[in-house]
């Protein structure tokens, strides 16, 4: 499928979610990766919450979580 227009009748037409066409086309170990993404976002996230000051980096943009 070219587009996700495709994708969207594809899953209609064979009555399934766009979960199930993930699995299909890239097999049950998609969920292992994905929950090791999510895990990684949140980490990173909390990390960011935790630290006040300036994001590293040439920007030297000044950190909005804590506030």
């Amino acid at each position: 499928h070219d587009s996700l227009n495709d994708i969207k009748q594809w899953c209609e037409n064979h009555g399934i979610g766009y979960w199930e066409y993930v699995e299909k086309c890239e097999g049950p170990e998609i969920w292992d990766y994905l929950s090791e993404v999510w895990h990684t976002m949140c980490a990173a996230v909390e990390r960011g919450i935790e630290h006040e000051g300036v994001l590293p980096g040439d920007l030297k943009l000044r950190r909005k979580a804590p506030d």
